[in-house]
């Protein structure tokens, strides 16, 4: 003789429970009114209870407050991340031959300055032409 359980939506809770509270109308007439069983208006009361005075302490906005900051270092840590995975990918794609660097020697009539990157060594301030000076 098992019967299909009722599912009440949140709305309907509150509703019983704010009626309950008010104490208007009786257990039994709150159970004929809405088809609730007593002992379950009195369980959602009881939970309501409960909760209520959490609702208005101080210590709720605090752990807002801190769960917001781990948000934010969360989302920080999210973008450095990608970052950084972008540049692996961006560098592996380089040494797996997808775009492979192009090595020019030296001697083969090659500045260089195209071949291979600067080094401080290599900074030199050009020559003054003797026509600049005249």
């Amino acid at each position: 003789m098992a019967g299909i359980r009722k599912r009440h939506s949140q709305h309907i809770k509150v509703k019983v429970v704010l009626e309950a509270m008010k104490g208007q109308l009786t257990t039994a007439e709150l159970t004929s009114k809405y088809g609730v069983h007593a002992s379950q208006i009195m369980t959602w009361k009881k939970r309501a209870l409960a909760v209520l005075p959490e609702a208005f302490s101080p210590v709720r906005k605090r752990s807002d407050t801190e769960q917001q900051a781990l948000i934010d270092e969360l989302y920080k840590q999210i973008g450095q991340l990608t970052v950084e995975r972008d540049w692996l990918k961006k560098t592996s794609a380089r040494f797996s031959g997808e775009e492979a660097p192009v090595a020019r020697p030296r001697g083969e009539g090659v500045e260089p300055s195209s071949a291979m990157p600067l080094t401080g060594r290599e900074l030199v301030k050009p020559a003054v032409s003797a026509e600049r000076g005249k």
